[in-house]
């Protein structure tokens, strides 16, 4: 018993280390009801339980911006309709949206510069959404099997689409894309969807 008690003592005393020295907190914890962890004095959210995702989050009297959408966060959120996302927001991690059947769009920050691996795969009911103009690369199927998407704008900043990044997409028809893109042979697109170029 006493051995335990020491240990947690331990753990607890080694947690406030880590976080004064190198602003990094491996565990989640939790604020205003959802699940962050640190990394690099900035924090991702890691698990959504409800309501809105905080700009800035404190654990042991520090504070941190939340700068991403960690993975999986919201994977599988059956009922999620929207959601507000602070402005801080600039990278989509992987499968963070992924299979979210109740969202027909969604809304980013426009500070987000990069959309990960299937962040939005499988989310059926998506109809339309907006990439930010600071995006660089989509990654890795982002947005496979998203079959009511009929239309999206990829703004000129992107320069990188990763292989199966709108695949089973069977509402898009047509897609837009700057000329960066077509420099790289990958397969990013069905053969049914008309690609031009601007």
């Amino acid at each position: 018993m006493v051995g335990a008690l020491v240990l947690i003592i331990c753990v607890g005393i080694l947690g406030r280390i880590i976080t004064s020295i190198k602003g990094y907190v491996p565990f989640i914890f939790y604020y205003e009801g959802n699940g962050y962890v640190v990394s690099n004095n900035t924090a991702i959210l890691k698990e959504y339980n409800g309501g809105e995702i905080a700009a800035e989050v404190s654990y042991h009297s520090e504070s941190y911006e939340v700068t991403k959408i960690g993975n999986n966060a919201f994977n599988g959120c059956e009922s999620l309709t929207s959601i507000e996302r602070p402005d801080s927001i600039t990278e989509i991690e992987m499968g963070t949206f992924e299979r979210c059947t109740s969202s027909k769009s969604i809304d980013l920050p426009d500070g987000v510069t990069k959309l990960r691996n299937s962040a939005f795969a499988e989310c059926t009911p998506l109809e339309s959404i907006e990439i930010p103009a600071g995006v660089t690369s989509i990654e890795y199927s982002t947005f496979n099997k998203c079959e009511s998407m009929e239309s999206i704008e990829i703004p000129d900043s992107v320069t990188v689409i990763d292989d199966y990044a709108f695949h089973d997409c069977s509402s898009l028809e047509s897609i837009e894309v700057p000329e960066a893109v077509m420099e790289e042979d990958n397969n990013w697109a069905d053969y049914s969807i008309e690609v031009h170029v601007r």
